[in-house]
């Protein structure tokens, strides 16, 4: 049996090292958490995680997005390199003020993988 190439949206969300790439783990998983509540407590202003195509699913060599879905994994990623954060490891990333709102142990990450490389 042979490996099978994972898809864009699967490297992404399996993706432990780029910031980006976490930042949107944490969108698609935040959908998730609202859509795992009882329907009582459910938070209608929240975007369901069927609003994402978490799945990536492809066929043929082509994107099959699911039925309800309105954004990719990799439109999600691509928001958080183009115009929230910056790209992964940057200058512009490092000093990025957004970024310690949304991981608030990002600069202790950055500066750990700058020593590195």
């Amino acid at each position: 049996m042979t490996a099978k190439e994972i898809n864009e949206s699967r490297r992404i969300l399996l993706d432990d090292e780029s910031i980006n790439c976490i930042c949107s783990q944490e969108v698609i998983q935040f959908a998730h958490s609202n859509d795992q509540k009882d329907i009582e407590d459910l938070d209608p202003k929240l975007l369901p995680l069927m609003f994402f195509d978490w799945r990536g699913e492809v066929v043929n060599g082509k994107a099959r997005p699911g039925p309800a879905a309105l954004i990719s994994v990799q439109e999600v990623e691509e928001w958080f390199s183009n115009h929230i954060l910056g790209s992964d490891y940057s200058d512009e990333q490092e000093i990025n003020p957004n970024l310690d709102d949304l991981l608030p142990h990002s600069r202790i990450f950055l500066v750990k993988i700058k020593a590195n490389s």
